[in-house]
């Protein structure tokens, strides 16, 4: 059904911070961005991006609340 996926870690949050102060340091890095859609789970949150004004953007971020080590991870 789909290709082979590939997780990249993207930036190191402290695993106790809140989630809107990961969101704050992804979209710091990520630029430019706009989060329109997340998804919450018990141990991680889907996080869908696009740029503004261009539908054919787009990227699937994870934070994982759980995992010791970089949370926040790129989906390719």
């Amino acid at each position: 059904m789909f290709g082979q996926m590939m997780i990249e870690p993207i930036v190191q949050v402290d695993p106790r911070a809140d989630l809107q102060t990961a969101l704050g340091a992804l979209t710091k890095i990520a630029e430019n961005v706009e989060i329109v859609r997340w998804i919450e789970l018990p141990a991680s949150v889907l996080l869908f991006l696009l740029v503004p004004g261009d539908p054919d953007s787009g990227a699937v971020y994870v934070l994982d609340r759980k995992k010791a080590g970089p949370p926040l991870n790129r989906i390719e």
